[in-house]
């Protein structure tokens, strides 16, 4: 719980504000109150000798930061240097220039390169890298990243940076030989998909992090940075810069109230961010893809009510106040309707008609392995061309699949959420099939955005299959909240 008494936040451009705990603010002193009042409103509340929590410098400088959008913005010499100095930099699109000269220039090789999914960061980075190493001798690249993109950036490597010493290991193989990883130079340090360290009480992230943190040059890659709740930024911003952001104690203190789970001072951190080092741009503003349309389609099935109703009566009973086992309730829930969906006919009506509906190849995602195995099962009862890609299924074979499928050998590629979701790019669909709906709202985006992405060039739908008055409908409201402080936190002001 906060310790302090007043406390003064960034609100907006023009004002700053003031917050209180059990104390009114000085007769003259407003809630909301002008720039140019902030050091005489300081003074007098030290004065009350109460604590206050005054609002930290690098927030005030973040307040008259500036930050670098286009290429234009930057010097045409130094962006000479940089085209030189990237063998590959005439591919690039105008965004990932600019995303780049940012990188190098503006965040001298330390940033969290955030853009929306399928706008093309892995080149941004590659680039950023090849531009960084080229002023080094012998230079030396540590690449950490899932399983499955192991092989994606080995290639990389072979085609894009074949002059660097790169070396290439997974989030868990990278944990296990941590202390061998930390007695190497690296010059360079970049994490794909590094959500994957947002919870800094693991191991992953405890030995990992202090590996990180050493290397002069750091690149964070992530769609989807803030996954869940803003406690999630201190993981990039303790990476990044670790003399400002030590603790996350501290950091929560001030921007995230782990009690009732929200985040304190959005505001505070959207302004702050840009200036640590975040990259944030949506396709729709950097790339002209073709537009995205969702569809609703409702099941009414009255056991998948009962469900829901049944769950509502035992959280409400006593003995379920705790969290865990309010998690434990739910999650039983979540897996029983899944079972209940396999059982229903017209949602598997729906599911047959929605494959047929559109054109082919059509990639449908889900998060149940029952479900997976019923789609499989609607497949074959469609005499259709398909392929599955799950926990079960080698890297290896992964990518065979995704070869295949981007040939347009395949119909139907069936998917689990958490398997397929990132890393893969399945442009030679436009229609994707959402058959069951993840808790976590960004997860959901990465698997969309497998099809819209750089290379798509037509119009994407993406049909959604939800139970009315079901867990469905708790799952939507929970995504909306998420959404909502997912843009609030990300989104340009």
């Amino acid at each position: 719980m906060p310790t302090w008494q007043y406390q003064l936040s960034y609100l907006n451009k023009d004002q700053f504000q003031i917050k209180c705990i059990k104390t009114p603010l000085p007769v003259n002193l407003k809630k909301r109150m002008p720039w140019s009042a902030y050091d005489s409103t300081l003074e007098q509340l030290l004065r009350t000798k109460k604590q206050v929590q005054e609002i930290p410098k690098h927030v005030m400088r973040a307040v008259h930061y500036k930050p670098k959008k286009e290429l234009t913005d930057f010097s045409a010499k130094s962006i000479s240097a940089l085209s030189q100095a990237c063998p590959f930099w005439d591919k690039l699109y105008e965004h990932q220039k600019s995303g780049v000269a940012k990188v190098v220039i503006e965040f001298r090789g330390s940033a969290l390169i955030a853009d929306e999914m399928g706008a093309g960061k892995s080149f941004t980075a590659l680039a950023s890298a090849c531009i960084i190493l080229s002023r080094q001798k012998h230079a030396r690249m540590l690449v950490l990243c899932p399983a499955f993109l192991v092989k994606q950036w080995q290639r990389y490597a072979t085609e894009y940076l074949p002059g660097i010493d790169l070396q290439c290991f997974s989030y868990d193989k990278a944990k296990n030989i941590h202390k061998e990883l930390k007695k190497e130079k690296w010059h360079l340090i970049l994490c794909d998909e590094s959500h994957c360290l947002k919870d800094t009480k693991t191991k992953r992230f405890k030995k990992l992090g202090a590996l990180i943190r050493k290397a002069k040059f750091k690149l964070l890659l992530s769609g989807t940075p803030c996954v869940n709740k803003a406690n999630e930024l201190f993981s990039p911003l303790n990476l990044l810069y670790p003399k400002v952001f030590k603790a996350y104690k501290k950091y929560c203190f001030r921007y995230y109230d782990i009690l009732a789970r929200r985040c304190r001072l959005p505001e505070e951190l959207n302004i702050m961010l840009p200036m640590f080092g975040l990259i944030r741009r949506e396709k729709a503003e950097v790339l002209d893809l073709p537009n995205k349309h969702t569809h609703w389609w409702y099941i009414v099935d009255m056991a998948a009510r009962k469900s829901v109703v049944k769950l509502k009566k035992r959280l409400e009973a006593e003995d379920t106040k705790d969290t865990n086992m309010a998690k434990y309730l739910i999650g039983e829930a979540f897996h029983e309707l899944a079972s209940l969906k396999t059982q229903c006919q017209q949602y598997k009506d729906t599911l047959k008609n929605l494959i047929l509906k559109r054109e082919r190849p059509v990639v449908l995602f889900c998060v149940h392995l029952s479900i997976l195995e019923l789609l499989n099962t609607l497949c074959e009862e469609l005499q259709l061309r398909y392929d599955t890609i799950s926990g079960a299924v080698s890297m290896k074979k992964r990518d065979e699949i995704v070869t295949k499928f981007q040939a347009g050998e395949i119909d139907v590629l069936c998917c689990t959420i958490a398997s397929a979701g990132v890393g893969l790019t399945l442009t030679k669909s436009s229609h994707v099939i959402i058959a069951e709906s993840d808790w976590v709202p960004g997860n959901l985006n990465q698997a969309i955005d497998r099809v819209h992405r750089i290379g798509q060039e037509k119009e994407v739908h993406i049909d959604r299959v939800l139970f009315s008055d079901s867990l469905d409908e708790w799952i939507l409201k929970v995504e909306k909240g998420k959404k909502k402080m997912h843009k609030l936190l990300l989104a340009k002001k």
